[in-house]
């Protein structure tokens, strides 16, 4: 018990005895053991072996499952890289192990892994399907056909596929057909991450692409196939106001130069200060550059030093500047309007206070 207790490699030395590794009332493996027989079986680093064993919480399957995977020829970093299918209980790997290998046209263990985070039960249906499905020319499953016809590896495939299991439910006919239109119309790596859209009929799809193409050309999404009708027309309304704005190839460093007044390197400094005002809508910058000159004339000048400005609020900027109006206060700078509330109350409470002691010093000299 003492040596049990102990739970590390010095503790057991410490002791002068022969090197103990297994509580022996539990029969569980230590800790150390268990991490550095990880970094052993897997050649990773101290830190790698330790993210898996927090990632499994533990599991006393860990070192069995490793290795009876390595046996069957899985790769340390598909291991790695799934660590959360090695803290089940062997017996239940090895029953989706033994499925997985069942299933046709298998060309590598390796590619199909990431689906034995699934249930063993669900596993099954799922390999059932594959099996009685033929795809191409060449009898292969979908997920190899997803694999070859958009370049990605089976893995990374199966990955996703793993996330939306609905992939191995929708229509074999509906599958082909829109996997064929999302690929004339999107990038592959869109598709991947945003697999839904498969869930639509392709009657559906090619409308929606159909529409979408019109007033946005190539920049097409897989969102844009799922997302309520409404939501669809708002989107392509605000691509439409934009592209009125912009005008043909015109981009917002070229409008910055257009409606401020700026030469490109000024427009463009706008650009480095702040990146992220790039995926502001041109719509909104309108009209925040609308609001600052027209009504309340500020200059070209105060917006490029502050370029936050156009990615806060219209609403609230306005709110804040009514504000300010009303206690007298014309900020030089648009730094303040941009604050978080914490400081903009802090900032107003001190410009009262200290707009309150002028007055009183005014009084009584």
């Amino acid at each position: 018990p003492d040596i049990a207790l102990g739970k590390s490699f010095e503790a057991v030395i410490e002791k002068g005895r022969q090197p103990v590794f297994k509580d022996s009332v539990t029969g569980t493996w230590f800790e150390t053991y268990v991490l550095k027989r990880m970094e052993s079986l897997l050649g990773c680093t101290e830190e790698t072996s330790r993210a898996i064993y927090e990632k499994c919480k533990g599991s006393v399957q860990l070192i069995d499952n490793i290795e009876f995977l390595l046996e069957k020829g899985v790769l340390a970093e598909t291991m790695i890289k799934h660590a959360t299918i090695l803290m089940g209980k062997r017996e239940d790997l090895q029953q989706k192990i033994a499925t997985l290998e069942t299933l046709q046209c298998l060309r590598n263990l390796n590619d199909v892994i990431p689906l034995c985070v699934l249930k063993a039960y669900q596993l099954k249906k799922i390999v059932s399907n594959l099996n009685n499905e033929q795809l191409g020319p060449v009898n292969t499953n979908r997920i190899y056909y997803f694999s070859d016809i958009t370049g990605f590896a089976p893995s990374e495939v199966t990955e996703q596929f793993a996330r939306r299991t609905f992939m191995f439910r929708v229509p074999k006919d509906s599958f082909l057909a829109n996997l064929k239109l999302f690929l004339e119309h999107m990038n592959r790596e869109d598709i991947l991450a945003d697999l839904w859209a498969f869930k639509y009929s392709p009657g559906i799809v090619a409308e929606r692409i159909a529409r979408a193409k019109e007033v946005r050309g190539k920049k097409l999404m897989p969102w844009m196939v799922r997302c309520p009708d409404v939501v669809l027309e708002k989107s392509l309304q605000l691509t439409k106001d934009s592209g009125a704005l912009l005008g043909e190839n015109e981009t917002i460093v070229e409008y910055f130069c257009k409606r401020l007044g700026f030469d490109r390197e000024v427009a463009n400094s706008i650009i480095i200060k702040l990146p992220s005002v790039r995926n502001v809508r041109i719509t909104k910058v309108k009209k925040v550059i609308d609001y600052l000159l027209d009504e309340l004339d500020y200059k070209p000048n105060d917006i490029a030093v502050n370029p936050r400005i156009l990615m806060h609020s219209l609403q609230t900027t306005k709110k804040r500047m009514a504000q300010l109006k009303e206690i007298g206060c014309r900020p030089k700078s648009l730094i303040i309007v941009c604050k978080s509330q914490r400081q903009y109350d802090l900032f107003v409470k001190e410009w009262v206070d200290s707009k309150e002691r002028k007055k009183r010093i005014h009084q009584y000299g």
